[in-house]
């Protein structure tokens, strides 16, 4: 038999006509061109969770890389020093997780909890006391009024 899919009200059909005892099991895999062990699945499923087909699992996909403590961690210690570059943050990841990671890993964990080049580079910049005395004296001169 070839594998195929049956939708939900075939599934709930070929359990109804087993519950009520009018066809044998050979009969019903027959007629409805299903396999025994996908109508005893099927009479599990319903046992186990209530319905013919089984929930999703919400364990897919690949795991973090960085666990949410972990990630905790790097955005303070990028708020602490933003001025840091992917590499610079790779080995702290290293050196403090110790988990090793390539810059484009630690580019798309920032790029995920929305700390784009540009936040950060603008940030290090209002730290920066002689960047900032700049801009505060272009302020003066250009924009408020005398």
């Amino acid at each position: 038999m070839v594998y195929r899919t049956h939708s939900r009200e075939v599934k709930e059909l070929v359990l109804w006509h087993r519950q009520q005892g009018h066809l044998d099991d050979d009969e019903i895999c027959y007629i409805f061109d299903v396999s025994i062990s996908s109508l005893n699945r099927w009479g599990n499923n319903v046992d186990e969770f209530g319905d013919v087909i089984r929930p999703r699992n919400p364990l897919q996909g690949r795991p973090p890389a960085l666990s949410a403590p972990q990630l905790g961690e790097l955005l303070r210690a990028i708020d602490g020093d933003p001025s840091m570059f992917l590499d610079e943050l790779r080995d702290w990841i290293l050196i403090t997780h110790d988990i090793e990671l390539h810059k484009n890993s630690v580019d798309r964990i920032l790029k995920d909890v929305s700390y784009s080049y540009k936040l950060l580079r603008r940030a290090a910049a209002e730290r920066d006391p002689v960047v900032r005395a700049a801009h505060h004296k272009y302020i003066v001169e250009h924009i408020l009024a005398s």
